[in-house]
């Protein structure tokens, strides 16, 4: 298998995955430590439906924007369906994962809060979307809040973030899975 160091040891695992050779773990990065904005760790516990049991063996496929609020490099015109910064992670079998990334920024000139978008599956569950956006955020209104909230992962898709004493953003979300009916329409993420 051929790696190529783009980013560190995700572009392996991700090219290992495409030779049908997985080999995820539950803690990864989406960005290199020269990637430039606030440094942010997501960490939690996927569970089985009924909210106790870890949910060994689901995969979480993420992506998001950068800190200026672009998929691609900026002026470039692949967007979400070819982001830049991207990784997927494994739960073992106490269904825990943490990702380090950077705080992403909203869409430039829209109002749209920032997010990290998310695929999740799991053996005997359909693939399906989850995000996760941030309180605080200036575009998360008394309006959009409870929309904003009631997307799929069975707990609040707002999160709160604090800073370590690192000066590192540091959120938590746990998500149970779903039975989700598949519509077919998958993601077919190409990374």
């Amino acid at each position: 298998m051929k790696c190529i160091f783009l980013l560190p040891a995700v572009v392996c695992a991700l090219a290992a995955v495409q030779a049908g050779q997985p080999h995820l773990t539950s803690v990864i990065s989406l960005t290199s430590p020269q990637e430039p904005g606030e440094r942010l760790i997501i960490s939690g516990t996927i569970y089985l439906p009924d909210g106790v049991t870890p949910a060994k063996g689901a995969i979480l496929a993420l992506w998001q924007t950068d800190a200026k609020g672009y998929y691609a490099e900026e002026g470039e015109e692949a967007g979400e369906e070819h982001p830049r910064l991207h990784a997927r992670l494994q739960t073992g079998s106490d269904g825990k994962y943490e990702f380090s990334t950077i705080k992403p920024a909203p869409y430039p000139h829209r109002t749209v809060p920032a997010h990290i978008h998310a695929h999740i599956s799991a053996p005997g569950f359909s693939e399906y979307a989850i995000i996760y956006y941030f309180e605080g955020d200036p575009f998360i209104t008394a309006a959009n809040r409870n929309k904003l909230n009631s997307y799929r992962g069975g707990t609040p898709s707002i999160i709160k973030l604090e800073r370590d004493a690192a000066g590192v953003w540091r959120g938590t979300r746990n998500l149970k899975l779903e039975h989700v009916p598949s519509d077919g329409q998958t993601m077919q993420l190409r990374w």
